[in-house]
């Protein structure tokens, strides 16, 4: 298993702040005297894009570069929440989620708002991907009964321990 994937278990082995592990299987991480929580994260890159699965216990880690449906069975066998992190900017699967919207109910949440997507670099990455997530999710036009059961989630993105608390929600 790469660096990448064992972040998480890096963390929380760290020095310094006091820290509890949260959760049945040490998915969470508690550090009292910041008064944050840091949950294990995995993005697992998929042949259709990337996959962002919260909540994983300590040492499980998914496989990587399969069919995005085979990662969403391992991600619930796991009992992982599964988020389309940056679904219209690089490596996204927001476009493989238009032509195949009843995916979209084995999902936990939509990221309608990544800090790194929020950077547009002409010719290097897309426009508006935020704005085009979120127009996903909250579109009155079209019928997404889903929506009632798939959350909206903001994130930093943060693949360094610099960028970690970059972004959040309230």
């Amino acid at each position: 298993v790469n660096f990448s994937c064992t972040r998480y278990e890096t963390f929380s082995g760290l020095k310094g702040y006091e820290r509890t592990f949260v959760g049945e299987n040490g998915n969470a991480i508690h550090v009292p005297e910041k008064d944050i929580l840091v949950v294990k994260g995995q993005e697992v890159p998929t042949q259709q894009g990337h996959l962002l699965v919260l909540g994983l216990g300590k040492d499980v880690h998914l496989k990587e570069h399969r069919g995005l449906e085979d990662t969403i069975l391992e991600a619930k066998d796991n009992n992982g929440i599964i988020v389309a992190d940056h679904p219209f900017y690089k490596d996204g699967i927001g476009q493989y989620l238009e032509q195949n919207p009843d995916l979209v109910r084995q999902l936990d949440a939509i990221e309608t708002f990544n800090g790194e997507a929020s950077l547009w670099l002409p010719s290097l990455t897309p426009r508006n991907a935020n704005r085009k997530a979120s127009d996903f999710f909250y579109d009155r036009e079209n019928d997404f009964k889903w929506r009632a059961h798939v959350g909206s989630l903001a994130s930093s993105d943060g693949h360094s321990f610099s960028e970690l608390g970059k972004n959040w929600t309230a």
